[in-house]
């Protein structure tokens, strides 16, 4: 949570894919990233929005250097590695790394 605050101040970069898929006992990845909207948001740090350079997330939040996206059950748990990672990359990863300095 320090790393994604940190972030969401715009220094640092944070992005999270994540599904619905069952997690056992666990919180799914969706239920994961939920909550640290949650918790930045109480920050006043995080807005739930949209971005067309990317596959439609069931949800999305963004502030600053984090990007949680919510993929639900679309995507399987191998797919964001082999699909959704390229994606991930080139719309968010690779610009902000061009205007580091």
């Amino acid at each position: 949570m320090d790393y994604a605050a940190e972030a969401a101040g715009g220094g640092q970069l944070f992005v999270a894919t994540a599904s619905s898929a069952p997690n056992k006992q666990h919180p799914t990845g969706a239920q994961t990233l939920a909550a640290v909207a949650r918790e930045l948001g109480s920050r006043g740090r995080v807005e739930e929005c949209a971005l067309a350079s990317l596959p439609a997330p069931e949800r999305r939040w963004e502030g600053g250097g984090v990007h949680l996206l919510d993929f639900g059950a679309r995507d399987s748990h191998a797919g964001h590695a082999t699909e959704l990672a390229p994606k991930v990359w080139a719309a968010l990863v690779r610009p902000w790394f061009e205007g580091v300095t």
